[in-house]
């Protein structure tokens, strides 16, 4: 026999290998509104795995959520102090100067310096039952079009996808050379 028949046999089984592999990637990529149901289940059953307190838990406790929004706060709490109790309150206004703005700045920051961290782990506490991830997740999946659902599991999966395609022909060309070898060791 000649040698371009086993390369032939080779490189078709190659070819197959990366066609099977190909229609795979394709078959799970392409999901009917039925798959992309299961998918987005799946992926609901993942996320309801992880609790929200776990991510956002050490945010929201302890100091440094409350040094990153002190600055911010004491502003908010000076331009009530000064521009909008004025306006609510005209007369106390006209009693209060900047020590006693001072003063009740200093009170006020004292006292939302001990209310937040109270109100935060309340809420830490209420995560898991007030969000519910899961249904967003599966909301947010199924109002996706196909196509879009598509293009973003292959922006996800790129590299394991064009392993998978890359292993297939791989996998073929091993199939072609034992056949080869067989051919010829049987001839």
């Amino acid at each position: 026999m000649n040698i371009s028949y086993y390369l032939l046999i080779v490189a078709s089984s190659t070819v197959m290998g990366f066609i099977l592999s190909y229609t795979l990637v394709w078959c799970l990529l392409h999901p009917s509104q039925k798959r992309k149901a299961q998918y987005a289940q799946l992926v609901a059953g993942i996320i309801k795995q992880i609790p929200v307190k776990r991510f956002l838990g050490s945010f929201l406790e302890g100091d440094a959520l409350l040094k990153s929004i002190g600055p911010e706060l004491e502003k908010q709490v000076d331009y009530f102090l000064r521009v909008k109790l004025a306006e609510k309150m005209p007369m106390i206004s006209m009693f209060i100067g900047e020590k006693t703005i001072g003063q009740m700045k200093e009170v006020l920051m004292a006292e939302l310096n001990n209310i937040i961290p109270s109100l935060l782990q309340q809420l830490n506490g209420q995560l898991d039952e007030k969000l519910n991830l899961e249904k967003v997740v599966v909301n947010k999946m199924m109002h996706l079009s196909t196509k879009e659902f598509s293009q973003t599991v292959k922006k996800l999966a790129f590299y394991p996808i064009n392993l998978f395609l890359i292993w297939g022909a791989v996998t073929g060309f091993v199939i072609g050379l034992l056949d080869a070898l067989l051919i010829y060791l049987v001839h």
